[in-house]
């Protein structure tokens, strides 16, 4: 529950400035491979998506949270950039836990200046901003760094990237140790994350056995994008459980990819490619959040119910129209 503070000042009887502060209290943290949220035991079942691209009001923006937790979802990560401080505050009343993020992505080495100083000054400098302004939310649990930067060849460009993003960790956490800290798909740089993070271990169209394929977890898979299955990063991982594993993009195929379509639909699928593309990933997101959730995987986050043909992020999410949305509902029910 969020309680509100006016804070006023006064010259003689007269007020002069008042302002309105509403806030709230809640925990999460890691215990072991596991969530904690308000003492309880907690899977982070959470969706995504790209920044809206044209301005929203506050109304609009209460409206798409309180689609993503009809959805079943607990939290929605803010993607590739701090968002709007309303997207907070929305969150904080409506009630869905939010993933930060950082403003650096999926550069293999061509981009930024990873072995210049003032790469990392301006780094930190962007990261304080984010983590000041929006650390007292009682909506936020998780800090994301950056996204795909190792994943997608970063650390050809500098060696060093992986601990030097470590680093990275250690400073969030001085700012502010009351939240976790993940990096969106570059696994636990330096040992330094809070949290593991993962993108796109086991995917369609290579994986086509569903759903048996889906318990796949036990076993050590290859991380990495531009490689085929191999990736340009080729790290194996292999979940240890000594720290949460949060999966915070799965399952996501071209929507002009009528593999996943015809896998499960077979020919039927050639009529309406993309169409069968969204029904194919809504049954594999269904068989995929049951794996994990089997295995016990601490957060999830299929690439996304936000991308449906029948409307983008943000305004188009009409329950009955979008596959997407309905399967992950599916999937995510306690």
């Amino acid at each position: 529950d969020l309680l509100s503070l006016r804070l006023g000042v006064t010259l003689g009887s007269s007020v002069v400035d008042e302002t309105e502060v509403t806030f709230g209290f809640r925990e999460l943290w890691a215990a072991g491979p596991d969530f904690i949220f308000n003492g309880v035991k907690r899977h982070l079942l959470a969706t995504a998506a790209w920044p809206a691209t044209d301005p929203m009001t506050r109304d609009q923006v209460a409206t798409v949270l309180r689609q993503v937790k009809d959805a079943n979802c607990l939290a929605m990560r803010l993607h590739t950039q701090p968002w709007r401080e309303m997207w907070l505050e929305e969150a904080d009343r409506v009630g869905v836990m939010i993933v930060d993020e950082c403003a650096l992505w999926c550069d293999g080495g061509g981009g930024y200046g990873y072995q210049r100083p003032e790469f990392w000054d301006h780094y930190r400098t962007h990261a304080a901003g984010m983590i000041r302004r929006d650390r007292n939310h009682a909506a936020l649990v998780m800090w994301s760094l950056e996204n795909e930067l190792l994943h997608c060849g970063g650390g050809s460009a500098d060696p060093g990237l992986e601990a030097k993003l470590g680093a990275m960790a250690d400073f969030a956490r001085r700012l502010d140790p009351s939240h976790l800290v993940t990096f969106e798909a570059d696994l636990d740089p330096a040992g330094r994350a809070d949290v593991i993070g993962l993108h796109y271990p086991h995917e369609m169209p290579e994986y086509t056995d569903w759903p048996d394929t889906a318990d796949w977890l036990g076993s050590t898979v290859v991380t990495g994008t531009g490689g085929g299955l191999l990736g340009s990063r080729g790290k194996a991982f292999r979940w240890r459980r000594d720290k949460p594993l949060y999966i915070g993009e799965f399952l996501w195929v071209p929507e002009s990819d009528s593999s996943p379509g015809s896998l499960f639909f077979g020919d039927a699928a050639f009529a309406d490619p993309q169409d069968f593309n969204h029904r194919a990933k809504a049954a594999a997101w269904f068989d995929q959040i049951l794996g994990y959730r089997r295995a016990d995987v601490s957060g999830m986050c299929p690439w996304t119910m936000f991308e449906s043909g029948v409307g983008r992020f943000p305004l188009d999410l009409d329950p009955e129209r979008n596959v997407l949305l309905q399967g992950q509902r599916r999937a995510y029910a306690p």
